[in-house]
């Protein structure tokens, strides 16, 4: 197939796959059954155990916006944003591909649950970019925040305080006007059940390395792999659906772009001067 050929087929292919990724997630918020998304949206405090219905379990700043939200949102309308939301973060992320990644269980259930791995997948890619998007994995889901190894080993220092400078910036007022938020939260997340965080602080090491490979060699591809390694629950299935993020550099080889592989040049032949 041609060049424009097969730009046109992906073309195609991604057109398609965003079209059905937003019909699956309007099906699934047609139904409610999007019970984490629902746990967001009513953000009513710390006040339940980390494994129940509707608890709450992301940093008081976090907390602060979905009340924010839901002050001008009903739960309907919510419903269905958040997640057409992520049916355009994994086209985004898997583009041809959304169709042949949409309907795979990790896939599937982040939709039909509303979770945020989908919006972590998307900072591990575009947060080597613009820094301060790793707060959003700092002030959420924690640990995933690992994928900040890849400044420390590459020494962008310029990046890894962008990143912790935006995340204080927004923590320290909450912590001075709500301390008891934050001892709130502290509470929920160190009394979380045992099965919880499964062997957490080795998939945290683990992931940290992950990353300091894809650094060194320049893979930053591995990047979402060390981070869904260091989420604080794993064995949830569709935690696995931040994978979709590897798809992005998928989608830069030259057998997809359509682009042929840039060769070396070959050394230039010594000429033979005449005396």
């Amino acid at each position: 197939m041609s060049t424009s050929g097969t730009r046109l087929a992906l073309t195609a292919l991604s057109l398609i796959g965003l079209i059905v990724a937003i019909l699956v997630a309007i099906y699934y918020a047609s139904d409610g059954f999007v019970y984490d998304a629902h746990a967001y949206w009513l953000s009513d405090g710390y006040g339940r155990a980390s494994q129940e219905t509707d608890a709450f379990s992301y940093s008081p700043p976090i907390l602060l916006l979905f009340q924010a939200i839901r002050a001008v949102m009903p739960w309907e309308l919510f419903a269905y944003v958040y997640s057409i939301s992520i049916a355009l973060g994994i086209w985004v992320l898997a583009g041809p591909f959304t169709l042949f990644v949409l309907f795979t269980p990790h896939v599937a259930t982040e939709i039909s649950l509303g979770n945020i791995h989908i919006f972590l997948a998307l900072v591990t890619v575009f947060g080597l970019r613009w820094p301060w998007l790793w707060s959003f994995v700092l002030l959420t889901k924690v640990t995933p925040g690992v994928g900040l190894v890849w400044f420390v080993v590459r020494r962008e220092w310029r990046s890894l305080w962008i990143a912790l400078g935006v995340t204080a910036l927004i923590a320290l007022p909450t912590v001075v006007l709500y301390p008891q938020l934050w001892a709130d939260w502290i509470r929920v997340v160190t009394e979380a059940g045992p099965g919880a965080g499964s062997l957490l602080a080795l998939r945290v090491v683990l992931g940290a390395a992950i990353v300091a490979v894809g650094a060194w060699r320049n893979w930053p591809w591995l990047v979402p792999i060390g981070s869904m390694l260091a989420l604080p629950i794993l064995w949830s299935l569709h935690g696995l659906s931040m994978l979709v993020a590897v798809l992005w550099y998928v989608r830069k080889l030259p057998l997809f772009t359509g682009e042929r592989p840039v060769r070396a040049a070959a050394p230039a032949t010594p000429r033979l001067e005449r005396a």
